[in-house]
């Protein structure tokens, strides 16, 4: 049934319906998202892609690779997950993100017939991504796996290059609890006779990704042999600023307004991704510096160690596995803040391991501001606090929302770290967009 609105209205109401179908989870398979591309004239297949999987660093090597070929002078398509702020977010074209009355158009085109296959939130928003894409002629699309990579949605597009980033353990309920396991997943990204651009992974990981990439007659490619990056410089306000060496040539004093190693890392991942496609899509190390120095403007990338307010600095960062929880903490170390001790709010699912991340976040830690995301997935305030005081963390609040957490952490003159869930991160802006008007 068409929604007769208007369409800011529309919008929400049609994303109702959507969000809706969350209830349903996640359903191995990826027969329908096919029938659903079927049903739209098989867009996927119009225009070349890079598929870039793993379980921390896939936003920031997906923004880095789409900021550089916009830059180029390329239409870029670029499909990320979850969105902080609006929905919008997750499909981009060139960093304009879709416009309300396509996100409208588009689900009105695919609802019924999700209906009669029982297809899922991520899958029905795959499709409208990737028909986006097509009737906006896009040059090529940066694709991030929603979660796992075998079954995840965006599998079905033919890449000219797949990515593998830092492999870890989270959603151990749909990707396995042992990290070979989370491995074979993630490795079902890999193509035929396609490179794999393989990140710093731990043994077991990067050895069932090269057993996949032998019988799939995919080389492997290691950031490490392509790009260097020396003289790095992390800031006190959160920016990188290094040499890159690529193709032999230095981009000498490039800023990377991004923070932490494993930034870097990610840059060299994604530079590597590039280096692979520019047979097909040309590229200046002009393009590069301007890329990366303009990937938050180019594409939307925030909230990863994120300093939204200074004197007395309130960091942001949507952390939500143990991995990513550390590189969080080094990064605050590295840029000048290893001996702050922070107010922590803290929010996070119930899927997630929150004791061991409330262990790693316990020496830094002066007081935490345990509160609930707004979704029934967020793990209630009193068990936080439970496994805090486990954890060895003695000042512990409580508080009914995320919301009035983050209220309380604004109004207190300490440095401020909230962390641990996307839902965070949306609150968190929130307020600081009310309090700029």
């Amino acid at each position: 049934m068409k929604i007769q609105d208007t369409s800011n209205q529309r919008k929400y109401l049609i994303l109702d319906q959507l969000y809706a179908l969350q209830r349903l989870g996640i359903k191995p398979g990826l027969e329908r998202t096919l029938s659903l591309l079927q049903s739209g004239g098989n867009p996927h297949v119009k225009y070349p892609s890079v598929h870039v999987a793993g379980t921390n660093g896939k936003g920031a090597v997906c923004c880095a690779v789409a900021s550089v070929l916009s830059e180029a002078g390329y239409r870029a398509g670029l499909y990320t997950s979850p969105h902080i702020l609006d929905f919008n977010e997750r499909i981009r074209i060139n960093g304009e993100k879709i416009p309300d009355d396509d996100i409208v158009r588009l689900a009105d085109y695919f609802m019924p017939h999700s209906e009669q296959i029982g297809a899922t939130f991520f899958e029905i928003t795959t499709a409208m991504a990737f028909k986006y894409f097509a009737e906006s002629d896009v040059d090529i699309a940066i694709l991030e796996t929603g979660m796992g990579g075998r079954f995840d949605s965006t599998n079905v597009a033919a890449p000219l290059v797949s990515v593998i980033t830092p492999v870890s353990i989270d959603h151990t309920e749909y990707l396995g609890s042992k990290l070979d396991e989370i491995a074979n997943e993630k490795a079902g990204i890999i193509k035929p006779c396609v490179d794999v651009v393989l990140a710093q992974n731990p043994d077991v990981v990067s050895g069932i990704i090269r057993q996949r990439a032998d019988k799939s007659d995919s080389k492997i490619l290691l950031p490490d042999d392509f790009v260097r990056i020396e003289n790095i410089r992390y800031n006190s306000d959160f920016t990188t600023e290094a040499d890159i060496i690529f193709s032999g040539e230095k981009i000498a004093n490039a800023l990377y307004p991004l923070s932490g190693r494993h930034q870097v890392q990610n840059l060299q991942t994604a530079l590597t991704a590039l280096q692979s496609i520019r047979g097909q899509f040309e590229f200046s190390n002009d393009n590069i510096r301007s890329g990366i120095a303009n990937i938050k403007k180019n594409t939307g990338y925030s909230s990863r160690t994120e300093l939204i307010r200074s004197g007395p600095p309130v960091i942001l960062d949507v952390g939500h596995n143990p991995a990513a929880i550390q590189s969080a903490i080094d990064t605050l170390a590295i840029h000048g803040h290893g001996k702050v001790k922070w107010r922590i709010v803290f929010g996070a699912m119930n899927d997630k391991n929150v004791g061991a991340i409330l262990h790693l976040l316990q020496p830094i830690c002066s007081e935490l501001i345990a509160a609930r995301p707004n979704t029934q997935r967020a793990m209630a305030t009193g068990r936080i606090a439970e496994l805090a005081g486990l954890a060895g963390i003695i000042n512990i609040l409580e508080t009914d929302n995320a919301g009035s957490a983050i209220t309380l952490a604004f109004d207190k003159s300490v440095p401020t770290l909230i962390i641990g869930s996307f839902y965070m991160a949306e609150q968190a802006y929130g307020f600081v967009n009310q309090s700029c008007r």
